[in-house]
């Protein structure tokens, strides 16, 4: 004689089967999957093959046929009434015959609930996002007259949704994969919790985004930013940091958190070095930079604490553009970007567009175009990899270019 029994299992997967087990007599389970495995059928066919050499099989056979006739039903269920397959109610119906069916979550209902679990497990500012994120997801639910259940989440609706962004927001794409992203936060969140049983939200969706520019000052640029005098003190501040980040190719999150400390010394007979020893805040990379005559001149006068204690926000990056115009910062950028599935181009003054990244590419472009080899300026700055400080080098393409016209002027 033997019995079965049948239970549903979660497959590393993400995707659902109902499992059985027949016993023959014995401890030992011959466990299979069978029924329905989503999102794929398997046939329950399949399980009364299994039982045809077990004794009792017409007891098995009918028991597995009336589990069959139970799970269509249920499925009838969910599909009429537009329910979220669970496959826990699934299990039950089939077993006993009656379920409490849900209406499918819709993403209004969760999340504000996924965005308190920000605000407790993340920084204020982070949560903020996740907030300014739905606000936009509300208000294209409002545009279109629909509240998405969050079964509807997936590539399809990820397109729909970026479009919007594109057209209606005006937002170009880096942008709009940054909200899309925290939608797809959102879902793994609300997957974890066991809203939902299916992964469709986690195929990848990408909006084309068109290498983000690279804008380094000229030699001439940084002395029209040097001799211009601020009027007030924030001004002041914003000017030397900036300044001395294009003499160190420092991110502005290590302009921040410099300190007196971390400035070091190296010395040698006829040589002295003062150099940067820091662990930079992105990647946590320890990181030693050395310092110009110009960059150490503005930090003779720091003191004890942050020597640029400034909150990096808007208006740090407004501050820096006022004082850019009125440098005369004026040469023209073309500025190539995608929205949506369109690539626009427009024509900015520098002064317009300059922030403190600015800063970076300066150092590291000037430093390769005036030959430093570009694993030094790789160290200095501390790129994981070649390739991205080769991003900035023009020096390959004047190679070539030289080489070329050296056989084409014979």
């Amino acid at each position: 004689m033997a019995t079965i029994y049948f239970y549903p299992k979660k497959e590393r997967s993400g995707n659902y089967s109902i499992y059985c087990k027949i016993s023959h007599g014995t401890n030992n389970y011959d466990r299979k999957a069978i029924g329905h495995k989503i999102p794929k059928l398997t046939f329950w066919d399949k399980a009364k093959q299994r039982a045809k050499t077990i004794g009792n099989a017409t007891d098995i056979n009918s028991k597995i046929s009336n589990w069959e006739a139970r799970f269509s039903e249920y499925e009838g269920k969910f599909k009429r009434d537009e329910i979220e397959f669970n496959i826990s109610e699934a299990f039950n119906y089939i077993s006993v015959g009656k379920v409490v069916i849900k209406k499918a979550l819709t993403l209004a209902d969760i999340h504000p609930q996924f965005v308190q679990h920000k605000a407790k497990t993340t920084q204020e500012d982070n949560a903020a996002h996740y907030e300014t994120a739905f606000k936009d997801l509300t208000e294209y639910e409002k545009f279109i007259d629909y509240q998405h259940k969050v079964t509807d989440v997936n590539t399809e609706f990820y397109l729909e949704y970026g479009l919007y962004l594109a057209q209606e927001k005006k937002n170009i794409n880096s942008t709009i994969n940054r909200k899309i992203g925290r939608v797809r936060t959102l879902m793994e969140w609300a997957f974890e919790k066991d809203y939902i049983q299916t992964q469709k939200y986690a195929k990848t969706f990408y909006f084309k985004n068109h290498e983000s520019g690279r804008f380094p000052l000229r030699d001439v640029e940084i002395g029209q930013l040097r001799a211009y005098h601020p009027e007030t003190h924030f001004q002041k501040l914003i000017q030397k940091a900036f300044l001395f980040a294009c003499e160190t190719g420092l991110r502005v999150s290590d302009l921040q958190q410099l300190q007196p400390r971390h400035i070091a010394l190296y010395e040698e007979p006829n040589t002295k070095i003062h150099y940067l020893d820091l662990t930079q805040i992105k990647g946590a990379v320890d990181n030693t930079v050395p310092l110009s005559s110009k960059a150490m001149s503005m930090l003779m006068d720091a003191s004890e604490g942050t020597i640029f204690d400034f909150k990096y926000s808007q208006s740090a990056n407004v501050a820096l553009k006022k004082i850019a115009k009125a440098a005369e910062l004026n040469r023209e950028i073309e500025i190539i970007y995608n929205q949506g599935t369109k690539t626009l181009k427009k024509i900015e003054p520098l002064h317009e567009i300059i922030s403190f990244h600015f800063a970076r590419n300066t150092y590291i472009s000037l430093l390769l175009a005036k030959g430093l080899q570009a694993v030094h300026v790789k160290d200095n700055v501390g790129h994981a990899e070649m390739s991205t400080t080769m991003i900035y080098s023009k020096q390959e393409d004047v190679t070539r270019w030289k080489e070329t016209l050296k056989i084409q002027n014979k």
